[in-house]
């Protein structure tokens, strides 16, 4: 934890290997840019720091970070009495056949089950509250591509302003949750969403896309993704720069006199 500056006291740099002198220090205590908490007296410190951190990141790949189970989806609906085992063997059958879709929506396109019942399931798998019943604000807090790459939404709750709600349609996205936590420097507590809603909230956003929003599509190596944030950093003369991983990306809050968010597609 960085210690606390008294009045009067030189503001220290993070960089260990920072050679400037104790005047140029001195003389930047107002400016500099914070990166993930840490204080950086010069562009060229910051951008050392980001460099080193790139690849400390956490990495995830395939479904690393998604929420574990232990009673497959079609059994604990069987277990709660929503559907009969005929109904299950009709839907293991429909999903023999068309692989891409999941055992609840086979029951839901036999009759057999609602949506609403699909989500309370899904809730009751992953042991977290369920959405049903009425549609939340969105918040615009967290950028679009991660909204779609986790088929989620996030949404504030009345209770608790200072929280964030995240929003799956299936798998509860662990690494996303985190990311969100250490950008936007909140709580965050996930919940299981109707897929209608989601599809609806996310078309919503895509409508009023945020030229804010910056997606690099081609992954990058760390090196070249610190420098390109160290780039926008300049542009918007930045005082504060957030960095996090998710499983699809790496994500940077720039905030200068402009507020950016920059996502790089990770390399595999």
């Amino acid at each position: 934890m960085r210690r606390v500056k008294h009045a009067g006291e030189l503001a220290e740099c993070a960089n260990t290997f920072c050679s400037s002198s104790a005047w140029q220090r001195w003389t930047r205590q107002t400016s500099g840019v914070t990166v993930n908490g840490s204080w950086y007296c010069s562009d060229r410190c910051s951008q050392s720091a980001l460099t080193a951190l790139l690849p400390a990141l956490p990495r995830f790949s395939g479904e690393a970070g998604r929420s574990v189970y232990r009673l497959p989806f079609g059994l604990l609906m069987l277990a709660r009495g929503v559907i009969d085992e005929s109904q299950l063997k009709t839907a293991v059958e429909t999903q023999r056949q068309q692989p891409q879709m999941k055992i609840g929506r086979c029951l839901e396109s036999l009759g057999a089950v609602t949506g609403a019942e699909i989500t309370r399931t899904l809730g009751a798998q992953h042991c977290v509250p369920v959405l049903v019943g009425f549609e939340p604000e969105l918040d615009g807090g967290v950028p679009l591509a991660l909204l779609e790459s986790s088929r989620c939404i996030v949404f504030r709750g009345n209770y608790h302003p200072e929280m964030l709600y995240v929003g799956f349609e299936v798998a509860i996205d662990r690494p996303l949750l985190s990311a969100i936590e250490q950008v936007l420097g909140c709580r965050c507590e996930p919940c299981i969403v109707d897929g209608a809603i989601i599809g609806a909230q996310i078309e919503h956003r895509q409508r009023q896309r945020n030229p804010d929003e910056i997606l690099f599509a081609t992954p990058g190596g760390c090196t070249e993704v610190a420098r390109s944030i160290h780039s926008y950093a300049l542009q918007v003369r930045a005082d504060t720069i957030r960095v996090a991983s998710t499983r699809h990306h790496y994500w940077a809050r720039v905030n200068g006199f402009r507020q950016l968010d920059l996502l790089f597609r990770s390399a595999d």
